[in-house]
């Protein structure tokens, strides 16, 4: 009977959903292990099958809360649907973590079901006591995990808003990207326009090569926007970026686009001593301030429009503001007792990580003075913090701007973070630099400016020599390299810093 077919779907897609972090994840080492290409296509299957309505509550249910006692009356046209889980059965550790690796695999089908699982982690992370006494250390450790997790999984389920061309799925789409350098202006001449016609040929054999790579989760273009002939998309793509990769990182959303999502996009290009290109028009004279001031105020809106989280069709502002009160009463500097160190490790990653959805200028001020409270209190051996604090402090700066003795903190920051043994505090710390330079400030830039360059000198030529080094830190310092080769030009000419990374 369809009834009895269901049942057993649904059972069968809940056990397939398991493989996916079993037999069909690429970083487990399973025996007999499946060809990469078979193990893509299959995950990519499993993931669009489980998130059809008749078996996606199911999908997203772990198998252990039918052991625990949980037996709910499935709902709906096909009596396939269950009800959210409730909030006790997420105490359990084990039914957490299996819970929210359903979720960030499944993602979400629509604004209901995003809502669900918001309040379902939110249960988690203000946990209600119902006894009297005292939690045990060992009690109140296995409920600061599951906080973390939770912190973790909140997290990830709001960045999903940011996948295009589709929020929420992550089977068939990627993390939005708005890249840092500005189109050359030479691309808009008449010979820029036939050598765009070229390029487009080629940038679309190299989409298709990175389409085909085997590893690949999302099969389809990794820019995230249709490409053809006449896209830019490659020449605008961020350097330290390599192509045809899905993972969320650092450096995802431009400055200038978060500008344009806070407001403030016109005042600050009319304030940045950055240009678009080495052959722009923006130094050309006062004759072109006001038709500049124009065209960034229609490209303000343009992006803000454009951007994922404004189309995602949910209330992603008031998620935010909740969880930045949360987060705010916790890193308080007054707050007692201070919050265990991993909870606290995994808060600033996910303020650092949700700052590319802030729509407000007042968020990012609030991210900086709660990251410079931190800075102030918490111990500068920490690397694992340091890492977070310092690219945070560098992005809330770039966005809201400084005052002299913040600007002298976030310097010393990047300084520190430059000759750190830890080597992913060194990319932040680029990365970091990345955000300041594109603002555009200039007494911050010109302090900055030899910091970088003496840096850059030293390691590239170390990496010249083909010594061993991680990918994507020479990846960065290449992008750090150029974007000021690039846009400050003038500002290094006496420096010899082209000719000297260039050999």
């Amino acid at each position: 009977s369809l009834s009895a077919c269901l049942i057993r779907a649904c059972d069968e897609i809940s056990e397939l959903v398991h493989c996916l972090h079993t037999r069909l994840d690429l970083s487990v080492a399973s025996e007999p292990r499946l060809p990469v290409f078979l193990t893509t296509t299959l995950r990519n299957i499993i993931i669009l099958l489980a998130r059809l309505p008749a078996l996606n509550t199911y999908a997203r249910t772990p198998p252990l809360v039918w052991r625990l006692g949980w037996s709910p009356t499935p709902s709906g046209e096909l009596h396939t649907c269950l009800p959210p889980l409730p909030v006790e059965y997420l105490q359990e550790k084990d039914v957490l973590k299996e819970f929210v690796f359903r979720i960030n695999s499944l993602g979400w089908i629509n604004r209901q079901q995003f809502e669900e699982s918001w309040m379902s982690l939110l249960g988690v992370l203000n946990p209600v006591s119902h006894t009297d006494h005292e939690l045990s250390p060992e009690e109140e450790i296995e409920q600061a995990q599951g906080m973390v997790i939770a912190v973790k999984a909140i997290t990830s389920l709001l960045l999903q808003a940011s996948l295009v061309p589709c929020a929420g799925n992550p089977a068939n789409g990627s993390y939005e990207t708005r890249p840092r350098d500005k189109p050359l202006a030479f691309l808009h001449t008449r010979c820029g326009k036939k050598l765009s016609v070229i390029r487009g040929l080629i940038e679309q054999e190299i989409i298709n090569l990175c389409a085909a790579r085997p590893d690949r989760m999302v099969p389809q273009s990794y820019s995230g926007s249709p490409s053809d002939r006449t896209s830019l998309s490659l020449y605008e793509c961020n350097l330290e970026r390599e192509l045809g990769l899905e993972d969320f990182s650092l450096g995802q959303i431009s400055i200038e686009s978060t500008w344009s999502l806070v407001g403030s996009l016109e005042n600050n290009l009319s304030n940045s001593d950055t240009t678009d290109s080495l052959d722009s028009p923006r130094g050309q004279g006062d004759a072109t301030d006001i038709a500049a001031s124009s065209s960034s105020t229609s490209r303000g809106q343009k992006l803000a429009s454009t951007r994922s989280v404004s189309n995602c069709g949910l209330d992603i502002h008031s998620c935010l503001q909740f969880l930045l009160e949360l987060y705010g009463a916790w890193l308080h500097i007054d707050n007692n007792p201070k919050p265990p160190l991993m909870l606290l490790n995994s808060v600033v990653k996910s303020i650092v990580c949700l700052s590319d959805l802030f729509m407000e200028r007042e968020q990012f001020e609030f991210m900086q003075d709660i990251l410079l409270d931190l800075l102030k209190g918490h111990p500068v051996e920490d690397e694992l913090i340091t890492q977070y604090l310092v690219v945070g402090m560098c992005k809330a700066t770039a966005v809201v701007g400084t005052e002299a003795l913040v600007s002298e903190r976030v310097v010393k920051l990047i300084e520190a973070g430059l000759k750190s043994t830890h080597l992913p505090t060194k990319i932040s710390a680029l990365h970091g630099s990345l955000y300041l330079l594109e603002s555009g400030v200039t007494d911050l830039n010109m302090t900055l400016l030899p910091i970088l360059t003496d840096f850059l000198v030293k390691h590239l030529t170390i990496v010249s020599q083909a010594c061993i080094i991680s990918q994507q830190f020479v990846a960065t310092m290449w992008a750090v390299a150029f974007y000021i080769i690039e846009n400050f030009s003038s500002s290094i000419k006496d420096m010899e810093f082209t000719p000297k990374v260039m050999q």
